[in-house]
């Protein structure tokens, strides 16, 4: 995976699919949250399902990224970790899209391994 070009050893690799500087991506991004809560577009967004988190993905990042709201197709890795493999992302998803969330414990690890999948290029 080393020579792979979402295989990202350091900051300057990540900045090739940047859009905007990191300044303007946490500015951005705020903003547009902002807009998510005072515009009441969360209402039309299926929140709680992976469809509404690409679509949160999307909003949140749009003028960030060119991948925003879309599911990463290759394998990534940032400094030692390496996240879900991309050929085993569809499954893993069904898996964790079915794990309860009905104690705070259980909404915990179903974030955790929500974060080792790592759905998008960035902005996860």
């Amino acid at each position: 995976m080393a020579n792979n070009k979402y295989s990202w050893e350091n900051e300057s690799d990540r900045i090739l699919k940047r859009l905007v500087s990191q300044d303007e991506e946490e500015f951005l991004s705020k903003r547009r949250v902002r807009e998510l809560f005072d515009n009441a577009i969360l209402k039309n967004i299926q929140v709680g399902t992976f469809e509404g988190l690409k679509e949160i993905h999307r909003y949140l990042f749009q003028e960030c990224y060119g991948t925003a709201g879309k599911i990463r197709k290759h394998d990534i890795r940032k400094g030692d970790t390496v996240f879900c493999r991309a050929m085993y992302f569809e499954n893993n998803l069904k898996i964790v899209s079915k794990m309860p969330e009905n104690t705070f414990e259980e909404i915990i690890e179903k974030y955790v391994e929500m974060n080792i999948m790592h759905s998008f290029y960035e902005g996860n």
